[in-house]
């Protein structure tokens, strides 16, 4: 019968006695750990980023579009609008649907595109009517803004833009630009908007092209009414989006005679950049086994030339008397108790600077050199939780453990006159 607490305390001996040889384990374990939590961590922040990034600016958790102008919304179609139920407007879209407790956020959107004229410099644009109050809880607008205010006034004929618009015009705070836009009865109309603020998201394909104005003055400029083209909804749990896509589709259907006139979306059923974003998800989740992969590498040699450096000893110990079964596990045992300590010691060192950086952030800037044509911000903030702390840490310790096992099973095979002789 095998006598676990023997073999323990004799496991810790043997810790202790080669302070070196433990020392060294430890380290490669965990440095392997440190990158495996901050690689994780990293590749994390990215595609929350990407993730963030896209709901908030294009696609929201759910989306409402007319059916026919969501077949034609590259073409931006503004005679196709989300106008009630009988014409009365948006906003009975919104009282029927505003019920739903998981809903956080709804916020009614007017996309166009646009000339844009200042100085006789002319640009082609996309804008975008929202609510200032609504869309300012969905993005913090302070966050982005570099020069100038966000919307003050719900009902002024004020503008913000993208840095990179704004500089290919010449514009500045406080400086007025006309836009010029075709109607929702096809009509080529135009209005002067004074200039409040300048917002940089860090997503190049994003703040060369657009700007925001008040819905109010994106309506009457295209004369929608009380209409617009979009409603986009943000809810409390985005992997439950597309069962409350569901509900909100009944509860539209209930009041809507035309079953077919509204499309109703979640996230992972829209196009876009939300497809690329899962590509991108397999590509990262590709890197990350490869620094897995690297990472177990260096336990997997660490621990098995520990192992069969120690054949004399394993020699030894089975002259004396000790069965294979007890040296296989006085061995696993030892591998088990460094690898927790190497394990440990990487979770608390790259926790540590993970939970830093997820507060910091890590300026990708200055790798790419400009802004980035994937939607990503400049700053990445890297993931930090507990699931990610004992993930990282389980997985040092079972590596270790189970590549220990292998290499001890087979030395432990050898005779002991064999393995005497071995060195």
């Amino acid at each position: 019968m095998i006598d676990m607490k023997y073999i323990l305390k004799m496991a810790f001996r043997n810790i202790g006695r080669n302070r070196r040889r433990t020392i060294l384990s430890a380290t490669a374990i965990s440095i392997a750990v440190m990158v495996v939590l901050m690689m994780n961590g990293y590749v994390g922040g990215i595609k929350d980023s990407m993730f963030d990034n896209v709901t908030k600016i294009e696609t929201g958790h759910i989306k409402i579009e007319h059916a026919k102008y969501h077949e034609k919304a590259d073409m931006m179609p503004l005679e196709y609008m989300i106008d009630g139920f009988n014409g009365e407007g948006y906003k009975q879209v919104i009282s029927a649907i505003e019920d739903i407790s998981e809903i956080k956020t709804v916020a009614p959107r007017i996309k166009f595109g646009v000339l844009l004229s200042y100085n006789g410099k002319s640009r082609s644009a996309m804008g975008i009517g929202i609510e200032p109050a609504t869309e300012n809880e969905i993005m913090p607008f302070n966050r982005v803004m570099v020069s100038g205010e966000y919307f003050k006034d719900a009902n002024a004929k004020s503008i913000i833009m993208g840095s990179g618009l704004a500089g290919k015009l010449g514009v500045k705070t406080g400086d007025k630009l006309t836009i010029v836009a075709r109607s929702a009865y096809d009509s080529i109309r135009g209005m002067t908007f004074s200039v409040t603020g300048i917002f940089r998201y860090g997503i190049a394909a994003l703040d060369d092209k657009l700007f925001y104005v008040p819905i109010i003055s994106a309506a009457r400029l295209l004369e929608m009414g009380n209409g617009v083209n979009e409603i986009i909804i943000m809810v409390d749990k985005p992997e439950n989006a597309k069962a409350i896509a569901a509900e909100i589709r009944k509860k539209i259907q209930a009041q809507e005679k035309d079953t077919t006139k509204y499309y109703v979306a979640s996230w992972r059923e829209q196009g876009g950049w939300l497809t690329m974003f899962e590509d991108m998800n397999y590509i990262y989740n590709i890197i990350y086994i490869g620094f897995l992969i690297l990472a177990s590498t260096v336990i997997i040699n660490t621990t098995m030339m520990v192992i069969y450096e120690r054949i004399r000893e394993i020699g030894t110990i089975g002259a004396l008397g000790m069965s294979s079964r007890e040296i296989v596990l006085l061995f696993t045992l030892e591998s088990a108790l460094v690898s927790i300590i190497g394990s440990f010691c990487g979770v608390a060192v790259g926790g540590a600077l993970d939970f830093l950086l997820s507060k910091t952030g890590i300026n990708i800037l200055a790798f790419t050199g400009g802004s980035s044509q994937l939607p990503t911000n400049d700053i990445v903030y890297p993931r930090f939780g507990l699931w990610l702390l004992t993930w990282s840490f389980l997985y040092g310790v079972v590596i270790a453990t189970a590549v220990a096992y292998i290499p001890a099973r087979r030395s432990a095979k050898i005779e002991p006159v064999e393995a005497l002789r071995s060195l």
